[in-house]
């Protein structure tokens, strides 16, 4: 039975008004993404004890005009060398901090959520109907959703989707890889760490585009992916640290101390979650469809999925590139569906299309606004469980000074109230032997042992939250005082 004509442009009728606006499903996605961040409050953009370490840092740099090389933060590190690896992040955090606040930051990490969403769709929108592009937005917002966090990693969401989709389209092309993407190497190596990620992959897309090519075409396209992928290692290391920026990574990998960082952990409980979905979507594609998949991508998905189940933060790498991974092999498999002429194809093809400049730029202005009227009337703050304001109003009040030990969660707040630190979330620099003095502080059952370490890092007061597992020692030992505490923070002050 063939559609009723009219029916067809009566059920468009809604997207046609909106494109008649200029609007997209890109832009779409991106407005319901910065919307959904601005208006939780309960969001986990402030949760994370690094966002507050970063915004001081960046405020370091902003005002010495240089990148630290030197640990300025922690005195059980004084002196040790710190590679600052995410300075140019820390800059910009701090600079949205100094505009706005901590509403500053929310609306930079809505933004960029945004951005990294409505980049994702417009790629995969060039081989697959609209229909399954928003259905990958969805499982991908929620892939997300975990390490939504005012954090360096964040700024590399869209560099990530920029540099995988470009480099996907050129393998599946057979064409050179383009050199316009260097740049984007220099800013992402000033960022994160993660862009070690962007090169370590890239010679897996060279290889898929290499063996697809014909045998005419093979040489070539070595030649030029070679040359690509040479010059992108010279992009990385235009930084203020050159090679030790490669350094960074691979210290930060060996390290001990890793294994007990959340984010570093195996995937468990909610977090398997998405994993499972993207999961199931590729089973569901492979079995029960036509689709297939070259031996490079194969290697791609199994790679981050194995990532994603050894470590919690490789989840967002899944959510980020399983849809760009999929969307050419399902749409080889499927072309006619792009040219589908049910109702609900045209309904959601009538906003395909780049949103027009104007509306684009009146919507970003309207949604930064919006982020700003909202923010003012409910300004958002620092998780108090990592940011014990009370408890650190009363050391200042009353005029505690000299060695903390501190707990591991408020070493970023500590940071941000300028009180050096006895540790902190910086895992490269916390990572050698000098971490063994906060657990044997810590967890030793040792009171001896514990007596003499805070004596040897003259340790004049301590911060610890309820649950830690120290407030067994400083209850018991008579040299100690507990001087305040509430549900989020007990200090304690050695007894002249």
């Amino acid at each position: 039975m063939i559609p009723d004509s009219t029916a067809l442009s009566n059920q468009a009728m809604p997207s046609n008004v909106l494109v008649k606006l200029g609007f997209s499903w890109p832009l779409i996605v991106g407005i319901l993404a910065f919307v959904s961040v601005i208006l939780n409050q309960n969001s986990l953009v402030l949760a994370d004890p690094d966002s507050l370490m970063h915004i001081t840092a960046g405020n370091w740099i902003l005002n010495h005009h240089l990148v630290p090389l030197i640990d300025p933060f922690s005195f059980h590190t004084e002196g040790k060398t710190w590679i600052d690896h995410e300075w140019l992040a820390q800059v910009l955090w701090a600079t949205a901090y100094n505009l706005g606040s901590f509403s500053g930051v929310k609306i930079l990490t809505a933004s960029l959520f945004a951005v990294t969403l409505a980049l994702q769709l417009r790629y995969v929108l060039q081989y697959i109907p609209a229909i399954y592009g928003l259905l990958f937005s969805a499982i991908c917002y929620l892939s997300l959703q975990g390490h939504l966090l005012a954090r360096p990693h964040l700024m590399t969401w869209p560099i990530i989707i920029i540099w995988f989709g470009y480099l996907l389209n050129a393998s599946s092309k057979r064409t050179s890889p383009p050199l316009f993407l260097l740049p984007l190497m220099v800013l992402w190596a000033n960022l994160h760490g993660s862009f070690l990620l962007g090169l370590a992959l890239t010679p897996v897309i060279a290889i898929d585009a290499i063996v697809g090519s014909s045998r005419a075409e093979r040489i070539s396209l070595l030649k030029s992916w070679t040359q690509f992928f040479v010059l992108a290692i010279f992009a990385s290391l235009i930084t203020p640290f050159f090679w030790r920026g490669w350094e960074f990574g691979i210290t930060l990998m060996s390290s001990p101390y890793i294994t007990r960082i959340i984010e570093w952990a195996p995937a468990t409980g909610s977090a398997v979650i998405s994993i499972e979905i993207w999961t199931m979507i590729l089973l569901v594609f492979s079995l029960y469809g036509r689709v297939q998949f070259s031996l490079g991508r194969i290697i791609l998905l199994l790679g981050i999925l194995h990532e994603s189940l050894a470590h919690i933060r490789y989840i967002s790498i899944v959510g980020l590139l399983i849809p760009l991974l999929i969307a050419e092999p399902f749409g080889r498999a499927y072309p006619n569906k792009l040219n589908a002429q049910h109702s609900i194809d045209i309904f959601f093809k009538a906003l395909c299309s780049p949103a027009k400049k104007l509306t684009l730029l009146l919507t970003c202005s309207s949604c930064i606004l919006l982020g700003i009227i909202l923010e003012n009337a409910n300004p958002i703050k620092p998780n108090p469980e990592i940011a014990p304001t009370d408890a650190i109003a009363y050391v200042e009040q009353e005029k505690i000074a000299g060695n903390v030990v501190n707990s591991y969660i408020f070493g970023g707040y500590l940071i941000f109230k300028n009180i050096p630190v006895f540790i902190d979330g910086r895992a490269d620099l916390h990572g050698g032997p000098d971490v063994n003095d906060y657990y044997q502080i810590t967890e030793s059952a040792d009171f001896k042992k514990i007596a003499n370490l805070l004596d040897k890092n003259k340790i004049n007061w301590a911060i610890f939250a309820p649950t830690d597992k120290a407030l067994i020692y400083f209850d018991t030992q008579p040299g100690w005082k507990k001087v305040y505490e509430d549900e989020y923070a007990l200090v304690y002050v050695r007894k002249t």
